[in-house]
């Protein structure tokens, strides 16, 4: 079954293709994922950040409030990356 997603009233984040930096960070006490504007591919050495976000760098902030929510994620990620490997979706 294949599940339309309505994307009209959300952001879309794009991920690969440099635009997007993938990070952790620390938000009000939690582990957080970070995905910032000007991603620099994979390839690239791990930036520091030591100091706060700017105005309009930030894109999401995830914070993570114990390791299931890490285990939700991750479970996610390997579910689209195994759609991914079967190939390109008939539009």
């Amino acid at each position: 079954m294949k599940t339309e997603i309505v994307t009209q009233d959300f952001p879309i984040i794009h991920l690969g293709l440099g635009e997007v930096e993938i990070g952790d960070a620390m938000w009000e006490g939690f582990h957080s994922l970070i995905l910032m504007r000007g991603g620099r591919g994979l390839d690239a050495p791990e930036m520091v950040h030591d100091r706060p976000a700017a105005e309009g760098e930030t894109l999401a902030l995830f914070p993570v409030h114990d390791t299931r929510g890490l285990d939700a994620l991750q479970a996610a990620i390997d579910r689209v990356r195994a759609a991914m490997l079967k190939g390109p979706v008939a539009a």
